[in-house]
């Protein structure tokens, strides 16, 4: 049996387990949060270039107590290439600031804007109550090269040559390249220098515009001078490219004499190849230039109207075409009428070939020849 003095040592024992015990069973549990993904891998972005996909981070508290959300941002050594995203975080935005309640999520978001080559690393930190705080997300990511613009202008000068006073010369293009390994941002064109007045652009594809690498664009510029004697200008397109010359020098004389135009003359071949089945004569000719592009005019073909089965005996057109050819030989079809094609079959037609070509003045001369198409 035990003593009495057992028992009371039994009883302050038990009493004071319950005194100890009690406030702990009556506190709280401590909030625990579970963060994915645990880290974000970007992929390689050019320095200073697009900007890829963000990263985002869930928040979700896995307790039964509310989180209180103290602070989130990033830190280490290409911090700076980790841009933190507070307001597209919805973290910052919670019903009641800081307090995640439980079984409810939100995110944190971080974008990857690389100020070196090479590797970038950092970290992504979120202090809380939780028992995990502070919890840290790494963060990685491959700087690539710089993405630089070039240009170039093509041609680096415009000779407009003699232009008479008053009157616009033809339009001469040129064309602005994106020739770097980034996009090309380019602003106005203008026109500067002395004589900026006697020169205009009437047509611009380039100004407002971003060309990729390798692309294009073109302007169009008019000499129309009002005073006589040579002339000088500048064209300059803007661009962001450094160190770049777009800049190109424009020269040109007004004259209120018309100034020598060029030239051109058609010389028809001998003999007409025979007619086969296809129902046009191939007219051979040869194309000379001087000061000009091309020969161009229009050719006709004329028969006697007897010779066609008709009761008068008059000039009668029989085919008819507008022509261009490039210097030297060519041929040029021109489809007979059907009056002809049957004079053709029963033999042999004579024809008056007519070739007008336009001089570079605007006068236009003319070439005849009788020749004699067979079947």
């Amino acid at each position: 049996m035990r003593s009495l003095k057992s028992v009371l040592v039994l009883c302050l024992v038990a009493a004071a387990s319950v005194l100890v015990a009690g406030p702990a069973a009556a506190r709280e549990p401590a909030p625990t949060i579970e963060i994915s993904p645990g880290s974000f891998a970007f992929g390689p972005i050019n320095v200073g270039g697009e900007l890829g996909e963000p990263g985002e981070f869930t928040v979700t508290n896995t307790g039964t107590a509310p989180a209180h959300l103290i602070e989130a941002g990033v830190s280490g050594l290409d911090s700076f290439s980790f841009p933190f995203l507070a307001n597209a975080s919805t973290c910052f935005f919670l019903e009641v600031p800081g307090e995640l309640a439980p079984g409810d999520s939100c995110t944190l978001v971080a974008i990857f804007d690389p100020v070196k080559e090479g590797l970038n690393e950092a970290e992504l930190d979120l202090v809380s109550d939780a028992t995990s705080s502070p919890d840290v997300m790494p963060l990685t990511g491959t700087g690539l090269p710089a993405l630089l613009p070039g240009a170039g202008m093509a041609p680096q000068s415009g000779e407009f040559g003699e232009q008479l006073l008053g009157s616009g010369s033809k339009p001469k293009a040129f064309t602005l390249t994106s020739t770097g390994t980034g996009d090309l941002n380019v602003g106005q064109a203008t026109l500067s220098g002395p004589d900026a007045d006697q020169f205009s652009i009437t047509a611009n594809g380039c100004s407002g515009r971003v060309i990729a690498s390798g692309d294009g664009c073109a302007v169009e510029v008019t000499f129309i001078p009002t005073g006589e004697g040579a002339k000088s200008a500048a064209l300059t397109v803007e661009t962001n490219a450094d160190g770049a010359d777009t800049t190109v020098a424009l020269t040109g004389t007004g004259t209120d004499l018309p100034p020598n135009a060029g030239t051109s003359r058609i010389r028809l071949g001998r003999t007409l190849p025979r007619l086969g089945r296809v129902a046009a004569v191939a007219l051979p000719l040869t194309c000379s230039v001087d000061g000009m592009d091309a020969c161009q005019g229009r050719i006709a073909i004329r028969a006697r109207g007897r010779a066609l089965g008709l009761r008068h005996n008059r000039q009668v057109v029989v085919g008819s075409r507008a022509y261009r050819a490039e210097p030297g030989r060519t041929t040029i079809r021109v489809r007979l009428g059907a009056r002809a094609r049957r004079a053709v079959r029963r033999g042999s037609l004579r024809l008056r070939v007519l070739a007008t070509t336009r001089q570079g003045n605007g006068d236009v001369s003319q070439t005849a020849a009788t020749r004699r198409l067979r079947r």
